[in-house]
């Protein structure tokens, strides 16, 4: 192996390291309600569609941490898989599974959710360093201790994007939308 290849071999790894390095922070921050770490894994500019909000990451973030205590008032754990991450340049695709389980509230009071899906995210180095540009949170599937789910998981408009078992799943489109 050449040396310039061997550095550019070295650059990558630095990379994916990082890239999963913001991809856990994101997961202690939102269990925790850690607005600055969760800010710390987006650009400023970065887009979210989180299926019920769509819009501003940071702003996601706010609304998150503000409404944390009402919404999960016994916390929640995110576990997530290694990434699948493809780079071109200083972009990345990263499809990572994610599983949440938490006690919830809503409207009818309080459930045990279990959330399985994917982030999708489009991760784009600025300034040296990585950070999630765009979100599209996938959800495989959602159960819990009542047979109606929460209003943020049930179909309609706004609704968490949908996962199929085919060339249908949103993960084909992620290069497309940013």
């Amino acid at each position: 192996m050449s040396p310039f290849a061997g550095r550019r071999a070295l650059r990558r790894l630095l990379d994916r390291a990082e890239i999963e390095d913001v991809l856990r922070r994101f997961g202690r921050g939102s269990d925790r309600a850690d607005l600055e770490l969760l800010k710390s894994c987006y650009h400023p500019d970065a887009y979210e569609d989180h299926g019920y909000y769509q819009g501003n990451a940071w702003e996601f973030c706010e609304q998150a941490v503000a409404h944390a205590d009402e919404r999960h008032p016994d916390g929640g754990s995110h576990f997530m898989s290694a990434p699948s991450i493809e780079f071109d340049g200083d972009r990345a695709w990263c499809e990572t599974y994610v599983q949440a389980v938490m006690r919830t509230t809503d409207e009818q009071g309080r459930l045990h959710l279990t959330f399985a899906g994917r982030y999708l995210d489009t991760f784009e180095k600025r300034g040296g360093a990585w950070r999630i540009a765009r979100r599209v949170t996938v959800c495989d599937y959602a159960i819990s201790d009542r047979p109606e789910a929460p209003d943020w998981l049930k179909t309609g408009e706004p609704v968490l994007q949908l996962g199929t078992q085919n060339r249908a799943d949103p993960v084909y489109r992620m290069r497309d939308a940013g």
